[in-house]
């Protein structure tokens, strides 16, 4: 005992001697009497009593040590007793005199005496490392030490599950009830999850509204059971949406990294908000899949904007006046044609350009080019008006007013040829603030308008509260309205309070003659649709409205006579009668499938059979919407078919409801109900049977063409004929970006392309793939020489091994590929290769069965029929690589 504190008594000398030196604090721990030695003031920080010799007991210690952590600092503490360790180095939250928790790090090394036992550690305690590692208003670990504790768990080879969590609609919450509810909300789902989470894992806090939580050593029922009971703790103040992943299971799908798990942790977080919120999904490769394609076509669109906006171009679609059905003027569409993927549809780019700072430049893009185009036009129609849309973002510029001004002095136009478009869902409420911008417009001519208009927040009474011109009547009052009553009436009333209010009505998306004869009657100033034409190139444009020789300007001019002949149709349609819905009820009350009806406009709930009560529990649904009591949703379902629907026949699709656990084989129509246009499906559970499914369809196909390719490589006339047949074949099973042939050269050192199959919008990387070092294919070496065929889901799985074809794979574009061998006389002479398959991804078997054929026909050179055309194959494929042990 003597000499171990002759011992302390020395070290605290050092210790005093080194305390100026550091912010930290230095202490000496005495095993034997489970003493610390502080020689710093640890006391005026933290909740310690005052000691006159700076001593303190290790109890006093535990004391200070937020509940949470504390078996951690235990553990340590009995490693070092009990001499299990030397050195131990935790982190663990302190409370200080304020009551706050702090993070520390503490770090110690025991002093072993020549009897083997430890009677001395030595150590600093430290807050100033975690000074950018900590979150500041939740006081939990931030990404910074999210990363590094994934990192350290992927060299140690752990597993598990991540958990990550986004606080639904935070942003709302913050616009609503001001930042510091929102703050409290955020500080009382930190409360909430360390009583659920167990203390020994981490609980991290990534940015915003995201956590994570770092589920060592656990199973998927943990995850789900956690989640709940967070779920149930969140209840009274806001809802969770959940996405995890498993890690520790390498896979080539599954590339363990900090960054890479995060990716998939927020890729499933992602899926789950978009499926309507409040609920936990778990990864899914596919997901990702189509998450990277977003990725990838955001970086392209930003290229494309770079370079002068290479790709988009300008559709024009016509507006016709009812008075006589001349062209009033036209809508300016924005279209995208990409560079690697073809015509991209404006559902998937827009909300990109959307949801980035991209709009902007755009925008503006679009402005100036529709302007100019308007100039030309007016040159044959000086009256000639272009409409072009303005989104939320960029009204939300500063310069969005001087913006078009400018444009519109540049092009020396009238103001009042131009229309700008604001959609009805662009929080309109906020009209003081559209009002200023849109006096400053009108003062120069321009019109507004308001597009979509009866689907969203707006009303007729405060826009004429607002400086506006026009309203567009959007298409879902439009479509089939001689079969509704109640759509007559509404349109009919919207036009004629615009009218009192001196606004034009433009009723879009008539598509058919029945359609228009009803609409004659209600005498709307504009129509808009593809009865009178889509939306057309310039060129095309032109040939229909500005070129008078041009045939289809006379075929446009006979069509405005047969319009102007065309017959009304009363307002009122005939419904049909109550007894009819009664006698359907009658009917499938004893139904096993489910079957629902609801408005097709408002989406209200009018009916739902027992079956479907069951399903989803609720008893009492009226004045429910759909979307909600089906799908779990609180907005209505991106992928409804409410657009696609009619009263002739039932439309069919698929879906996995995951609100209800089940795959559906669904039925919807348009029908009639009560005097209202409704939606009625029908729901046949599927969860359980076959059928045969678009696979088996496309495998069935992928037959027929193989077929097709043995004919012609045994016809002789055309080896090259064939061998493309069948990569066309095999890159359309996939739905892949390319399939192609590699071949070796005569001494096997290189390996070439030989053949290549592009998919539309795909451009060629035939240049890619020449002089490939035969060394740089090693992994293909050892799983041919296996037998097998070489799967990669994940390119990055090759970066570190293969890090030539990994350099040539990412120029192309290539995020997964499948590769099967071609043999000749029992040697491996090449490849076919697959690039990003998007269909059965995992499966090979049918890109072995091509490679079989090409194998065959190669092994059989003398004796197949046409074999003097074989030495086509026999010209491109000269060079082996033996077993591939050579090269590599």
């Amino acid at each position: 005992m003597e000499h171990t504190t002759d011992t302390i008594e020395q070290y605290s000398e050092w210790i005093k001697f080194l305390e100026g030196t550091t912010e930290d604090y230095l202490f000496i721990l005495n095993i034997t009497t489970e003493e610390i030695y502080f020689p710093g003031k640890i006391c005026e920080t933290y909740n310690l009593p005052c000691s006159k010799n700076n001593r303190y007991c290790i109890k006093d210690f535990e004391k200070i040590v937020y509940s949470r952590d504390y078996g951690e600092v235990k553990n340590a503490w009995e490693q070092i007793k009990n001499g299990t360790v030397t050195e131990f180095n935790t982190e663990c939250r302190l409370i200080d005199r304020n009551g706050d928790r702090i993070w520390v790090s503490v770090r110690g090394k025991s002093r072993l005496e020549k009897n083997g036992t430890s009677e001395v550690v030595i150590g600093r305690i430290s807050d100033t490392v975690f000074e950018h590692k900590v979150d500041s208003l939740t006081g939990l670990l931030n990404g910074e030490c999210f990363y590094r504790d994934i990192e350290k768990l992927e060299k140690a080879g752990k597993k598990g599950y991540l958990l990550m969590l986004g606080v639904d609609e935070l942003q709302a919450i913050n616009m609503k009830y001001g930042r510091g509810y929102g703050n409290y909300i955020l500080k009382t789902i930190t409360a909430m999850m360390e009583e659920v989470v167990d203390p020994s894992y981490k609980i991290y806090r990534l940015d915003g509204d995201r956590y994570a939580v770092n589920l060592e050593a656990q199973r998927r029922k943990t995850v789900e059971e956690l989640y709940t009971s967070l779920q149930e703790k969140l209840d009274p103040y806001c809802t969770v949406s959940g996405g995890a992943v498993a890690y520790g299971e390498r896979t080539e799908e599954t590339i363990e990294t900090a960054e890479i798990l995060y990716q998939y942790a927020e890729t499933a977080l992602d899926r789950a908000k978009r499926y309507g919120k409040n609920k936990l999904v778990f990864f899914s490769p596919e997901d990702y899949e189509k998450r990277l394609d977003i990725i990838d076509l955001q970086e392209e669109l930003r290229e494309c904007i770079k370079y002068d906006f290479f790709g988009f171009y300008l559709c024009y679609q016509p507006q016709i006046q009812q008075k006589d059905y001349s062209v009033f003027g036209a809508e300016a569409l924005l279209r995208y044609s990409s560079p690697t993927r073809g015509t991209i549809s404006p559902e998937i780019f827009i909300p990109i350009l959307e949801q980035t700072d991209m709009m902007i430049p755009v925008g503006k893009w679009v402005l100036e080019t529709a302007l100019k185009q308007c100039k030309l036009w007016r040159e044959t129609l000086p009256n000639f008006h272009i409409s072009v849309n303005v989104s939320y973002v960029q009204m939300r510029s500063e310069e969005i007013t001087g913006m078009v001004l400018e444009l519109l002095k540049k092009t020396g136009l009238p103001g009042s040829c131009l229309t700008l478009e604001m959609t009805e869902s662009m929080q309109l409420q906020n009209y003081q603030y559209f009002n200023r911008i849109f006096y400053t417009w009108k003062k120069h001519g321009i019109q507004i308008a308001i597009d979509d208009f009866g689907t969203g927040y707006s009303s007729l009474g405060y826009l004429k509260s607002m400086e506006i011109n026009e309203v567009k009547i959007d298409r879902c009052f439009v479509n089939r309205i001689q079969h509704s009553a109640y759509n007559c009436r509404l349109i009919s009333n919207m036009i004629e309070l615009a009218h009192s209010a001196q606004i034009r009505v433009c009723c879009e998306g008539v598509e058919t003659e029945e359609e228009l004869s009803v609409l004659k009657e209600m005498e709307p100033d504009l129509y808009q649709g593809y009865l009178f034409a889509k939306p057309y190139e310039t060129g095309e444009f032109e040939e229909y409205y500005i070129k008078e020789d041009s045939p289809r300007y006379k075929d446009c001019r006979e069509r405005q006579k047969h319009f102007m002949e065309l017959s009304c149709t009363g307002k009122e349609r005939n419904i049909p009668e109550a007894e009819e819905q009664e006698n359907m009820e009658i009917i499938v009350e004893s139904m096993d499938e489910i079957v629902f009806v609801s408005d097709i406009d408002s989406y209200e709930l009018y009916y739902i059979n027992p079956a479907g009560r069951r399903f989803t529990g609720i008893r009492d649904y009226k004045g429910m919407k759909c979307y909600n009591v089906i799908q779990g949703r609180k907005e209505p379902c991106e992928f409804c078919t409410n657009s696609k629907i009619s009263n002739e026949k039932f439309y069919l699709w698929e879906q996995e409801n995951t609100f209800l656990g089940r795959h559906f084989l669904l039925k919807d129509k348009l029908i009639s109900w009560k005097g209202k246009k409704a939606r009625l499906e029908i729901a046949i559970d599927i969860t359980d049977r076959e059928y045969v499914s678009e696979d088996i369809q496309s495998k069935l196909d992928f037959g027929t063409n193989v077929v097709s390719c043995i004919r012609l490589l045994a016809d002789g006339s055309s080896v090259s004929e064939g061998i493309g047949k069948g990569l066309q074949s095999i890159g359309e099973f996939y739905r892949a970006d390319r399939a192609y042939m590699l071949t070796a050269d005569k001494g096997g050192a290189f390996w070439n392309c030989a053949f290549e199959w592009c998919g539309d919008g795909i451009l060629s990387g035939k240049e890619e793939l020449q002089n490939i070092p035969s060394h740089a294919l090693h992994r293909w070496v050892e799983e041919f020489n296996k037998g097998e065929p070489s799967v990669v889901l994940n390119l990055d799985s090759i970066r570190k091994d293969c890090p030539e074809v990994w350099e040539i794979m990412s120029r192309r574009g290539t995020r997964r590929l499948l590769a099967a061998p071609v043999k000749k006389d029992k040697k491996i002479v090449g490849l076919i290769g697959i690039d990003n398959p998007r269909h059965c991804h995992k499966d090979v078997s049918e890109l072995c069965i091509m490679a079989y054929l090409l194998r065959n026909q190669a092994g059989n050179e003398d004796t197949a029929p046409g074999a003097g055309c074989l030495g086509e194959i026999d010209g491109l494929v000269t060079g082996t690589v033996g077993d591939w042990g050579g090269g590599a």
